[in-house]
């Protein structure tokens, strides 16, 4: 009964300090590519505020990376530009083309009225 309860105590642990992350760490854990952990707080920094484009942008690329991908749609559709390029790349694993190449010529598109450069992602 003992391994029980330290099993317990450690998965309790854990758990307290997942959801003891801070936006800030959040942001951290999805630069060095921790999707996963990050995607909750970054969902519920969009979810606080959902006109902020960037923070919806961040939470659809983290649910996406996550293997989230219908959720990660409901955000990256509010995110800024480059959400565009993670759109269609759930479009093309999807095998959905079409629509792959079209949220890429409007990523191409938007880019360019913006004269900002546009990624290497788009090329490929």
């Amino acid at each position: 009964m003992k391994p029980i309860y330290c099993f317990l105590i450690v998965c309790f642990s854990a758990l307290s300090q997942v959801s003891a992350m801070t936006p800030d760490e959040a942001k951290q854990a999805f630069a060095r590519g921790e999707y996963a952990e990050a995607a909750p707080i970054l969902k519920s920094i969009a979810d606080k505020a959902p006109k902020n484009t960037s923070a919806n942008t961040m939470a659809g690329i983290a649910l996406a990376k996550s293997g989230q991908t219908k959720e990660a749609k409901h955000y990256l559709a509010r995110g800024i530009n480059e959400a565009k390029l993670t759109l269609a790349e759930i479009a093309f694993d999807d095998y959905d083309f079409n629509e792959a190449e079209e949220l890429v010529e409007k990523y191409v598109t938007a880019q360019k009225k913006a004269r900002k450069p546009v990624s290497d992602e788009a090329d490929r």
